[in-house]
């Protein structure tokens, strides 16, 4: 009876293990890891570790929970590896030492990875199934949603944080000492106070019908604008222009916006101004932006075309006293162009490219796009040197990511057999002297491991 006893409590702890998830050690916990650097795309250096998203998977490629958990993630996982001066650490054979964070995937349309003091938030395909009353939907798998997730940087504590209503939802990390995770979805803004290591999601407004969150992670921000619909007995026309304060959650309606028959579109978010198109009275229909310092009145009036600014168009601001540039770039027929911020007509730019071109970001006073031949940048200064950043043709133009240094994106290994597409970066310090510098920073699958016979 005492061995038998004995034997079951045995099984009994194994089985916890098991349910607990405490099968595996913890890593490492990084050193100084409130040092971050890149922390919002896919890829972030936290003190001396690189954590980021091994390989890009589709969301359109899954077709069951198990795509997305355990084994069958091992290539697209969340993984880390230490490095010191930009330089990733390797074994005696020069290989990459990698270890696994999660087996979740982390790299994909919608990728989201933030790191706060000791915790990592990243976001990956949804798994659950659709409990909707549509006979059509009910008891399938929407992998076109986004679940938050929060990791311990050694790998432990996984907790599922929240699962969007949408697939358009955004997420964005304010800077500061009090970092805060805001969401937009489902036609709210919501917040997580990751500064104070909670999980808790509070609503900061409702009936949100747009909103634009800063491109540049990481800026303390005050306010975030958004736009709603008019009461159904309202006699006006167009939408109502709100912000909301990040910290006291206070909305407000934008003075000077509010009681005309207009439609405000917002475009851009830098922090500091937004760009919108204003559309619905002819006399006042343009682009606009404003840096909302004297409310109204500190509008400035970009260009009188509308057509050419949506929702979902790319607008970057680089301002720059040492070089006296203040000017916004703009995508247009499949080109690049930057016009002044003081200029206010529609034939007041410069073109930037002369190549199809699709803009990517902005760096200091760089342009970067990519094209069908590669990853390039253009200088907004002088004669506007372009210089090619990656000659890589076979990567995924739509998911870049940026440090300061490395432009980070998915392309197919060299010589590799599937058409698996992995982390690689460029660096840019090599463009200086037109040479091109790219590598490839992920773990392969053994089919795409190059050996003497397939280098030959």
């Amino acid at each position: 009876m005492k061995k038998f006893t004995l034997v079951l409590f045995a099984l009994i702890i194994s089985f916890g293990f098991v349910l607990s998830g405490c099968s595996t050690s913890p890593l490492t916990m990084p050193q100084n890891y409130i040092q971050t650097s890149s922390n919002g795309g896919f890829v972030v250096e936290v003190g001396n570790f690189l954590y980021f998203a091994n390989a890009y998977q589709s969301y359109e490629n899954l077709n069951d929970k198990a795509d997305n958990d355990g084994e069958k993630v091992k290539q697209y996982s969340l993984k880390r590896a230490q490095t010191e001066s930009n330089v990733l650490q390797t074994d005696e054979n020069d290989n990459i030492i990698f270890e696994n964070v999660a087996n979740k995937i982390a790299g994909y349309q919608t990728s989201n990875m933030f790191v706060v003091n000791e915790y990592l938030y990243f976001t990956s395909p949804n798994i659950h199934k659709n409990d909707s009353k549509d006979e059509d939907e009910y008891n399938t798998y929407q992998f076109e949603l986004s679940t938050l997730f929060r990791i311990k940087l050694d790998g432990t504590g996984l907790k599922e944080l929240y699962t969007t209503e949408t697939s358009s939802a955004k997420f964005y990390l304010t800077g500061g000492n009090e970092k805060t995770l805001l969401i937009y979805d489902d036609e709210k803004i919501m917040q997580i106070n990751c500064y104070q290591n909670s999980t808790k999601l509070n609503t900061l407004a409702e009936k949100v019908k747009s909103t634009v969150f800063p491109y540049n992670q990481n800026q303390e921000i005050v306010n975030i604008y958004y736009t709603t619909d008019r009461e159904e007995d309202d006699l006006l026309t167009g939408n109502i222009l709100k912000r909301v304060n990040v910290k006291t959650g206070e909305v407000t309606e934008v003075a000077g916006y509010q009681n005309n028959a207009e439609t405000i579109t917002l475009v851009a978010y830098t922090g500091n101004r937004i760009f919108y198109t204003r559309t619905g009275v002819e006399s006042r229909k343009g682009f606009y932006s404003n840096d909302f310092s004297q409310g109204s009145s500190s509008e400035q009036k970009q260009r009188y075309d509308t057509d050419s600014f949506k929702s979902t168009s790319k607008v970057f601001e680089i301002t720059n006293s040492q070089y006296d540039v203040s000017v916004f770039v703009f995508e247009y027929n499949n080109n690049i162009y930057m016009q002044n911020l003081s200029d206010d007509n529609d034939s007041a730019y410069v073109k930037l490219t002369t190549t199809s071109s699709k803009l990517a970001f902005v760096d200091q006073t760089y342009v970067y796009y990519t094209a069908d031949d590669g990853i390039y940048r253009v200088s907004v200064l002088g004669d506007h040197k372009v210089q090619q950043v990656s000659d890589l043709t076979d990567f995924n133009a739509d998911q870049l990511d940026y440090d300061g240094r490395y432009v980070y994106f998915y392309a197919k290994a060299d010589g590799a057999t599937t058409e698996t597409k992995y982390l690689h970066r460029a660096d840019t310090t090599a463009c200086n002297n037109d040479v091109i510098k790219t590598e490839c920073i992920a773990k392969l699958l053994d089919e795409d491991v190059k050996t003497e016979e397939t280098s030959d």
